[in-house]
């Protein structure tokens, strides 16, 4: 990364502060009984290798915890759809450095 993450877009792709962890760690804690959270997530920062995949930080949160079975968090339905803003277009079309390869493989 050339330098820090200024804006909150910046901030979201490259995740410095581990929001996805400390979001995983603690949502438990505002949701009632069988409650629901929805996470919309683009693998972006997972293809840059930035973060791991989702599935992972969720198995990694369960074994701090000591036990799994603490931990009521499932991945319950994925729905994927690729980015249509220019940048992923213009990636698609040309495809000419490793950066636009990566974003046109781009799934949120």
């Amino acid at each position: 990364i050339p330098g820090p993450a200024d804006s909150w877009l910046d901030q979201a792709v490259y995740d410095s502060t581990n929001f996805l962890p400390t979001f995983l760690s603690q949502v438990e804690t505002y949701l009632r009984p069988q409650g629901q959270v929805w996470l919309v997530l683009s693998n972006f920062g997972e293809l840059l290798g930035l973060r791991p995949p989702l599935e992972e930080l969720l198995m990694r949160q369960q074994s701090h915890q000591g036990n799994s079975n603490d931990s009521n968090l499932i991945i319950a339905n994925v729905r994927e759809t690729k980015p249509w803003h220019n940048k992923a277009n213009r990636a698609r079309k040309s495809g000419e450095d490793e950066l636009q390869r990566l974003r046109a493989s781009e799934v949120t």
